[in-house]
């Protein structure tokens, strides 16, 4: 679960987190897969949340109230100019593409949408984890998270690699 997004991101201690998620896991203060989100805030991390679309109460005043979080545009990750670790959990995209989440969410994004916004950090990308994808019967499921596993590294290299 997205949990574990928590000791990776301190053991690498990046200088920004950016999650692509349905939701900002900022629930509560003990850590679990609906609060990584708020603990990697705590201590200190500058944070954007991408294609968040579902709130708690509590998880919008939290953010509301926390200078150190930030609702992110296209557009406010393609002027980060800093080492990222970019958590994607796979209900950023819209359950009619991606079901097999643990907490489908509708009005996802559409596949190249999430691409769009892995290129617009794939500079300073540093890290990436790929969280919350559970295995159906229907190998499409299976096949599309390969696919933005694959297509998220390409743009990775893509950047890093000489031109010819």
């Amino acid at each position: 679960d997205h949990s574990i997004t928590y000791s990776t991101v301190k053991a690498i201690n990046p200088k920004v987190f950016v999650s692509f998620d349905a939701h900002p896991d900022c629930e509560s203060e003990s850590l679990s897969f609906r609060s990584v989100t708020r603990k990697i805030v705590e201590d200190g991390y500058k944070t954007y949340l991408y294609g968040v679309r579902c709130f708690s109460k509590n998880e919008w005043n939290y953010i509301k109230e926390n200078n150190s979080i930030k609702i992110a545009t296209i557009d406010d990750l393609k002027a980060i100019n800093e080492p990222v670790y970019l958590s994607i959990d796979f209900d950023i995209l819209d359950s009619s593409i991606m079901p097999a989440v643990a907490c489908p969410e509708p009005n996802g994004l559409t596949f190249n949408q999430v691409i769009d916004a892995v290129k617009a950090l794939a500079k300073n990308l540093i890290a990436i984890d790929f969280v919350e994808f559970l295995p159906t019967e229907n190998i499409t499921h299976t096949l599309i998270a390969g696919k933005l596993i694959y297509s998220t590294l390409a743009e990775v290299v893509r950047v890093r690699t000489p031109p010819l």
